[in-house]
């Protein structure tokens, strides 16, 4: 099945020295473009060309429209749609750009470890506390898996 490439389309192109790569149609020369800058003919008989689509998770317009289509039109699409285009349009954006795996929870006295927003949070070494977890400067406590944390400053001690 021939497909009818436009300006700006963007696929997964296998061809010769080129295995999956990333390459966007340049309509005005018809030709492809890879991530490298590096360009190829579209008709080559050796070229396998699948097309990826492209959803801009800061474009409400895009991401109502996937729903919209996930949804099948049925009736309550409208409630729908306001209730998971935010859900929606933060799942996108974590595919796009992955957070990094939360690290294991250092268990030593006096650990430290920095949340998403830079705030630091130290281990207490009160046993019978429920929330261990406090944040430097304040009386504010929680669990480990309440925090956000995205890197461990230090392991603490062990008693």
């Amino acid at each position: 099945m021939s497909r009818e490439w436009k300006p700006g389309d963007v696929a997964l192109a296998r061809w010769r020295h080129f295995d999956g790569t990333i390459a966007l149609f340049v309509g005005a020369k018809q030709r492809w473009v890879d991530v490298d800058g590096a360009e190829f003919d579209g008709d080559e008989d050796d070229l396998t060309l699948r097309p990826l689509v492209v959803i801009d998770a800061e474009d409400r317009e895009q991401v109502e429209r996937l729903l919209t289509i996930l949804h099948g039109g049925t009736s309550g699409a409208d409630v729908w749609l306001c209730n998971n285009a935010d859900r929606l349009a933060d799942a996108l954006r974590e595919f796009a750009d992955p957070k990094p795996p939360k690290p294991e929870e250092p268990t030593g006295l006096g650990a430290v470890v920095e949340d998403a927003d830079g705030r630091r949070w130290v281990r207490s070494d009160d046993t019978d506390c429920v929330n261990p977890w406090h944040r430097n400067g304040s009386y504010e406590a929680h669990e480990y898996a309440d925090i956000d944390a995205v890197r461990v400053l230090s392991e603490g001690v062990q008693p």
